[in-house]
């Protein structure tokens, strides 16, 4: 279509003396006012080069609506579809929002506009069709994603949709920009897909104690991080499937069991310098007397319970501490006693208040006695 629509019935009728097509097409501009889709062909035009060359979308959307309805009314209905699939993609760029490209992207792949598969139909100002037809199928898998709760559900989506972005020719997606807000290849989208499904699997297996699972999910993620060089990402996959492999012991009653990060609390304690290496001594030789009962019991902030208790670190930083790991049985022990001692340390606090309470009523009363014995002093001397 170019960026001036044909009419071949008067078009064709120009005397031959006009050989330039420049020529040809200028007269027919002027002269051609009874051409049927000569409305259409205006609007097109200024949806092009008022709208798309000046980048105002908004008055390519609306200028390419109104030529959609022109060439609709004279019948011309591929001219109609192509009008409607750049007013579509002047569209993304008029409203950026997630509802919009949601729209967009269901409407660009709906039935009708298949007619311009596998023919190398280009989108004037725009780029091939087919690309961008089999780009947004996967999109609308991917956007999809986020309607699951169940993790099966929802793990399984991401894989449906990280096949689709392998399926497609590898090289830049086009809707990336308006979904993702960055320039992403197809493979990327995959791999990251990828990566995600198996790091939510890693997390579902640790919390149902499932370690073995939980590690080969982790792993897997791992892998896909590392081939999308995201190594921060790596890294810290590779911490938590460390702690999950790692055997911990109840400081109280000996437990033992791998994945201490979902059955095990870790209690910290900050401790000036002093005292943090006078303590940490008492604990050690305590764990050397009996290797067998204390053993990967004690952690300092500089051991690997750093990475497992990331976020407490941070809150932490630049403290030194001691962890002590106990089990969920014997914590909630600790707790129901640390309870009971509280309560118990507050009963002289308690007796306290209510004498100073007591005390506080004697000075009230003394002091309303007072101040009635001042009224009838202060009557008595006005009789006089």
């Amino acid at each position: 279509m170019g960026t001036w629509v044909t009419c071949p019935e008067c078009f064709q009728d120009l005397p031959r003396k006009y050989k330039s097509k420049k020529e040809r097409k200028e007269l027919h501009v002027v002269t051609c006012n009874g051409c049927k889709n000569k409305d259409a062909r205006k609007a097109y035009e200024i949806g092009v080069k008022r709208g798309i060359w000046l980048k105002k979308w908004n008055r390519a959307v609306n200028a390419f609506s109104k030529a959609g309805t022109e060439f609709e009314k004279i019948g011309d209905s591929n001219s109609t579809l192509t009008i409607e699939l750049m007013g579509l993609l002047s569209r993304l760029n008029a409203d950026k929002n997630e509802k919009n490209t949601h729209d967009v992207i269901e409407k660009f792949i709906s039935e009708k506009y298949t007619i311009f598969l596998n023919k190398d139909f280009f989108i004037p100002e725009f780029q091939l069709y087919d690309p961008l037809y089999y780009e947004a199928k996967a999109w609308r898998e991917f956007l999809e994603i986020g309607q699951y709760e169940n993790i099966s559900d929802k793990v399984n989506q991401m894989k449906i949709t990280a096949q689709e972005f392998f399926n497609i020719e590898y090289g830049p997606l086009y809707f990336s920009t308006y979904i993702a807000n960055k320039r992403l290849t197809n493979v990327e989208v995959a791999l990251n897909m990828e990566a995600e499904s198996e790091q939510i699997l890693g997390s579902y297996y640790a919390s149902q104690g499932d370690i073995g699972n939980a590690s080969n999910h982790l792993s897997n993620a791992i892998i896909a991080y590392l081939n999308l060089e995201q190594m921060a990402k790596a890294k810290l996959l590779k911490s938590i499937r460390q702690s999950l492999r790692m055997e911990t012991a109840c400081w109280i009653c000996g437990a033992r069991n791998q994945g201490h990060r979902q059955t095990f609390n870790f209690k910290y304690t900050g401790l000036n310098e002093d005292h943090y290496n006078r303590v940490l001594g008492l604990l050690n030789q305590r764990q050397e007397r009996n290797p067998t009962f204390y053993n990967d019991t004690i952690y300092t902030t500089e051991k690997p319970i750093a990475t497992i208790q990331e976020k407490d670190i941070k809150e932490k930083k630049y403290q030194q501490g001691i962890y002590l790991s106990t089990c969920t049985v014997c914590q909630g022990l600790l707790d129901e006693l640390s309870k009971d001692v509280v309560e118990e340390a507050l009963i002289p606090v308690w007796n306290s208040i209510h004498s100073l309470e007591t005390s506080v009523n004697e000075i009230v009363s003394a002091i309303n006695a007072i101040q009635t014995k001042l009224s009838e002093l202060s009557n008595l001397a006005h009789r006089h």
